[in-house]
């Protein structure tokens, strides 16, 4: 959402107190503001630009308004980073310019980066007359559709996953690491590409690896490439690849420790050693996939604490599919559109309400099997209980005496599984379920918050 102020002093405020910041930690006469378009502005980093910098070429400038993402260059003996400057929901106007030895702290480059979102602000409020000289404000904007669309892929309604919509928003334009952490089957690389999608690296590429895909030495090859002498083994390293863009690593915990050197490397220092021996600047957004919580891995000596500690630093849990049960219908149909399989209406009330009761140990990447296998047997067509795979149809009272030998605790679980049962079977009705039980309706109540047992009245009725 675009965010317009009525006056241009509380943003001037915020970059002197930014401009405050960064003479208090290196000298000022270090940062720059370069205009595309040579506009007024320029203005809004006055306080801050000395000018002592040299001016990056015709062609750095067109790197920064092409990929809207910082680029690293070498410009008049001085190795620099722009960082782009958009107005809101537009085209990149200029660049925040600082040489590299200046952002080795990480909070700077952060600052820098913030910094060059504020300029941009400054720059629409200049272009266009405040809102108390143009008369009503105008309604508020609408997001872009840049930003919606990737969001589309992420199916649901439940309010897990409209929170975690809010966060991927929110964390998208960061530069910092990102480490998503989800069961199998959640939807993390699904959700690793929706980032990159909303980010400013858009324009360039998300390059994928698999931390188990191949040994330590083949690794640490597909990322740094191949030196050898002559072309015909010369291959240009994945990392390189991904310059301006987002590399995303899969099960980031099963790195190989020489790996994680390199990756270390990497995200505190923002170069790699190619081969030959040279260090080379990369400007690298980082996600990381992780199927369980690394710090056991850490705790174990398997991961290092230092690179979780910098990977960690934005970390997304992603939900399962038993925390967002209510939004399997219209995962149904997502999936029936992608393979040609029946849609939701299409399963009759046992059917649906089994799939709805099944626990789903694979996650969204179960149904969508399954999905995918029902397209195969009865395409587009009905769909009954007699056409899931067995597993959605049984219905077991687990009792696992052996697991304990606690009265209280057998008694509530079964307990839990009776009502949970009954309330399936009248589909939510609570004063049915409490006449069934032979129990007040109060008491119902009362028990199935005790137990935490779901509201079923979302489950498919009878037409």
């Amino acid at each position: 959402v675009c965010v317009r102020l009525r006056r241009p002093s509380p943003l001037d405020e915020r970059l002197q107190e930014i401009a405050a910041f960064l003479a208090s930690s290196t000298p000022v006469h270090s940062v720059a503001f370069v205009s595309l378009a040579e506009a007024a502005a320029g203005e809004a980093v006055a306080a801050i630009w000395k000018g002592s910098l040299p001016r990056p070429s015709r062609r750095t400038l067109t790197d920064v308004a092409e990929t809207a993402a910082s680029v690293d260059a070498f410009e008049g003996g001085t190795r620099v980073r722009l960082f782009p400057v958009s107005r809101p929901g537009a085209e990149v106007v200029g660049a925040v310019m600082a040489p590299l030895e200046i952002l080795g702290d990480p909070s700077v480059n952060d600052l820098l980066h913030s910094l060059a979102a504020l300029v941009g602000f400054a720059h629409a409020e200049r272009a266009e007359p405040p809102i108390g000289e143009r008369g009503a404000a105008p309604p508020p904007l609408a997001p872009p559709a840049a930003l919606e669309e990737p969001l589309a892929a992420v199916v649901g309604t439940s309010l897990v996953v409209q929170n975690l919509k809010a966060s991927l928003q929110r964390v998208a334009s960061a530069r910092a690491p990102i480490l998503l952490v989800g069961e199998v089957g959640t939807g993390k690389t699904l959700i690793a590409e929706t980032l990159h999608a909303l980010s400013p690296r858009r324009p360039r590429p998300l390059v994928r690896i698999a931390a188990t895909a191949s040994t330590a030495a083949a690794l640490e090859e597909d990322l740094l490439g191949v030196g050898g002498a002559g072309d015909r083994r010369r291959r240009t390293g994945r990392l390189f690849e991904a310059d301006g863009g987002t590399l995303l690593i899969e099960e980031v915990g099963d790195l190989p420790p020489a790996t994680q050197a390199l990756l270390y490397r990497l995200l505190e220092a923002r170069e790699v050693v190619a081969p030959g021996g040279r260090s080379v600047p990369l400007d690298i957004r980082v996600i990381g996939t992780a199927s369980r919580p690394l710090t056991r891995a850490v705790e174990d000596g398997a991961f290092r604490d230092d690179l979780y500690f910098r990977l960690s630093s934005l970390t997304l849990r992603l939900p399962t599919l038993g925390d967002r049960k209510e939004d399997i219908p219209a995962l149904i149909d997502a999936f029936a559109e992608r393979h040609g399989g029946p849609p939701a209406d299409r399963f009759d009330v046992e059917a649906i309400n089994a799939l709805l009761h099944y626990g789903y140990p694979g996650n969204v990447r179960e149904l969508e099997n399954e999905v995918r296998r029902l397209a195969a047997q009865v395409g587009a067509g009905s769909v009954t209980l007699r056409d899931l795979d067995a597993k959605f149809s049984e219905e077991r009272l687990e009792l696992a005496l052996t697991e304990s030998d606690d009265l209280k605790e057998i008694v509530e679980k079964v307990e839990r599984q009776v009502i949970e049962r009954v309330m399936r079977k009248v589909r939510g009705n609570q004063s049915l379920g409490a006449r069934l039980l032979n129990i007040s309706r109060g008491s119902l109540i009362a028990k199935m918050k005790e137990y935490d047992v779901k509201d079923y009245r979302y489950l498919k009725r009878q037409e």
